[in-house]
């Protein structure tokens, strides 16, 4: 309740100082008025460029040290990411990593994460961009020869991901097809797939190793 009566009062003190009510208080709710709409917008692009002087400064530092916050989807940390940490480690003992396993877009330029790993390039902010691999991707079935997979199911995942390369080939490939299962989760997804739920396009890190699926198709990289 203190934290919430500072923030009333600076409020209130903003808009004082700017002559105008940037909130609307209705039942215990604010909502931004017209002019408060354009503020918000007009600070959280301020927030990311005094974010980013951060990180200009922070790149010039000589030592590398301190806690790193990376966000990746959960295979990609589990998968790719954890094995590579030892050598990172030896070459930086100073450093720590706190690792986010999440599909959600965290705000890398509003420092909610300080290195997001997505497949897709991010549309927009003042961001340093450094692709890091192709990934390869091929189609997969299950390994157990009893289980009979039509060639028209598909598993994908959930339509927040549709932008991502992988899906937007399996759209491409769908035709008359259908989608019989939607997940966030590559892990999930590939389950479905040794359990002749349908067919999926999945990445060759993640599927090869496992004995329950088989590829059937070349890889391809995105």
């Amino acid at each position: 309740m203190a934290y919430q009566t500072t923030v009333a009062r600076r409020l209130r003190t903003l808009e004082q100082d700017l002559g105008t009510p940037l909130f609307e208080r209705n039942d215990g709710l604010w909502r931004p008025t017209a002019v408060g709409g354009r503020v918000l917008e007009r600070a959280g692009r301020i927030e990311e460029d005094v974010a980013g002087i951060s990180r200009l400064a922070e790149a010039g530092a000589a030592a590398v040290g301190g806690v790193v916050r990376i966000t990746a989807v959960g295979a990609f940390i589990g998968d790719w990411l954890v094995p590579r940490l030892p050598g990172l480690y030896t070459r930086h003992p100073e450093l720590c990593v706190d690792l986010v396993a999440s599909n959600d877009n965290l705000n890398v330029a509003r420092r909610e994460a300080d290195i997001a790993i997505s497949l897709a390039r991010p549309a927009s902010g003042d961001l340093l961009i450094r692709k890091l691999a192709d990934v390869g991707f091929a189609l997969y079935g299950p390994a157990r020869g009893d289980l009979q997979v039509s060639a028209g199911d598909w598993v994908a995942y959930n339509e927040d991901l549709a932008h991502t390369p992988e899906m937007r080939r399996l759209q491409a490939m769908l035709g008359s097809g259908r989608i019989r299962l939607r997940a966030n989760s590559v892990r999930g997804l590939a389950r479905a797939v040794a359990d002749g739920v349908g067919q999926g396009l999945l990445p060759c890190f993640l599927a090869d190793p496992d004995p329950r699926l088989a590829r059937l198709s070349d890889r391809t990289r995105f």
